[in-house]
This record gives structure tokens, sequence and C-alpha cells, in this order.
């Protein structure tokens, strides 16, 4: 299955000071090897690559599963998401209901910017380092901040190779580049109440004197998704780490399930963010 694509999302489905927001989404990843060719030519016709089979990897992912994925740290790769930063400003630059882009990475999962599944033998034997990756990601932030000089920069954060300190020095990075007038802050896109899924990173994101934007890891009715099953608590750990704006999933909104938590988080973000 070929999955390549650049969303644009206007939902109102957020709660926090930043009402509309855009997400950036490239995801490549195919579900045989077989298809490695095709598949990732296919793929990167649409950012303009002419010659794309050395920019590609095959990873072993749960359970004897494989997927191609583009090398986020190949610099062929990393022009042509540039040039993909560049045309979607040209586009969208200007609109005023723009406030926020995401950039996530493109990993065996798809875009949420981890490697989960992967062992690490078979991302190093796949060139991965922990230096290639930052400064990969580093780089297409970056490009994406000149891109949208005006708008405010979310890069997704996970452990890398079951080390925080990856991530950690990605946001650390970007947010004390004085180029970027510090407009690049962390999304994480799994804020559930708990605090034993990267437990480490959590405390590095609390500590982070950046923006943090955040992502509900799931509908409230998936109660077992939030700690102690009480969806609340994902509330009450966002202001604890200074997160200033949530994206929620449309089941809050079409159920109106916890209007006045949500009425208390924004009163929070108005309170403590411009």
């Amino acid at each position: 299955m070929l999955a390549c694509q650049v969303t644009i999302n206007r939902s109102c489905a957020a709660t926090g000071n930043a009402a509309l927001s855009f997400n950036v989404v490239v995801a490549c990843q195919w579900h045989s090897a077989q298809q490695f060719n095709s598949a990732c030519a296919k793929a990167f016709a649409a950012l303009l690559v002419v010659d794309v089979l050395d920019h590609c990897v095959a990873l072993h992912y749960q359970e004897g599963n494989v997927k191609v994925i583009p090398k986020m740290w190949d610099n062929q790769v990393i022009v042509k998401l540039n040039q993909l930063a560049l045309a979607l400003a040209a586009k969208y630059g200007n609109d005023e209901d723009l406030g926020l882009v995401y950039v996530p990475q493109m990993t065996a999962n798809g875009i949420e910017g981890h490697f989960n599944g992967v062992s690490e033998t078979v991302l190093i034997n796949a060139g991965f380092t922990a230096d290639k990756w930052v400064n990969a990601v580093k780089s297409t932030a970056v490009n994406f901040a000149m891109a949208f000089p005006d708008k405010a920069i979310a890069v997704e954060v996970h452990d890398l190779i079951n080390d925080s300190a990856i991530p950690n020095q990605i946001i650390t990075d970007l947010w004390n580049d004085s180029s970027l007038n510090q407009r690049v802050g962390a999304a994480i896109w799994w804020i559930s109440g708990k605090t034993t899924y990267q437990p480490n990173l959590l405390d590095a994101l609390t500590a982070f004197p950046g923006d943090i934007y955040a992502q509900a890891i799931g509908r409230s009715d998936q109660r077992e998704r939030f700690k102690d099953g009480d969806y609340s608590t994902m509330l009450a750990q966002a202001k604890a780490m200074g997160v200033r704006y949530i994206e929620l999933w449309e089941y809050e909104f079409v159920n109106n399930t916890f209007p006045n938590e949500f009425s208390d988080f924004n009163a929070y973000a108005n309170a403590t963010y411009d």
C-alpha cells in the first residue's frame, strides 16, 4: 500500500489559544520489500525526485512486516522536503488562519517520528546514527521555519533507540537558534496523563523552556489510553508541563464530552500565553 500525502488540516478540533492550524503530513510506507523500486519512485515523484532508489530503506517492523521509507537523514530527502516546504509556503504562507505548522518525521509506522518495533541493529544497518537524525530533523525544521517566517513550528519528538537525549538535543538546539526567534517548539502527539511511556522525555519536556504543542493520544471513550482511565488527567498533565495548545479528536466536539474542562484549559492557555 502506497501512502504519500500532504494533508492541510483546517479542523477547529483544538483547544488552547492557537485556534486553527495546518498539519503538514508527509507519509511514505509500503507493506512489502518487493514494492521497493516502484513504490519508492512513485512516492518521491510527488516531491520532484528523479532517482530515489538510493534514498529509501527497507525496515523490518513488528512481527516480520517490512516497511520501505525514505531515509530522513539522506541529503536528497532533506533537499526535497525543503522544496515541499517552499511550495506549501507559496500557497498557504499568507493565510491568516495559519497559526501552526506541524513537522513530523517519516518512520516505519508512518509519520509519527518514532521507530517503535524496529530494532536498534536494523536501524544502524540502515545507516541511522543519532547525529544524522539530529541534524536531519533540525535541518528540516529550520527549512520549514524559514519558509514560514511568521508562523509557529511544532517538531514531533520521540525517544530514538531508547534515548531521550536525541529529541531533547533537537528541540533545545532549535529553541536556542537565534535565527528562528524562538518560533520552533516541541510537538507531543501522544499526551495521555500517563508517565510510564517515555518518562525521561516527559521530564525533559517539562523542563524545556520553549513552546510545547500536543495532541491527545486518543478519544475520551478510549479510557484505557489515559491514566487511571480518566481523560481529564491528560489536561492536568498538559497544564503541569506548560503545554500551550492541544489538538483534540473530533469525537470530543461532536459529543460535547468535557466542555467545562476544555474551557478551563483555554482559560489557562489564554492567561499564560500571548
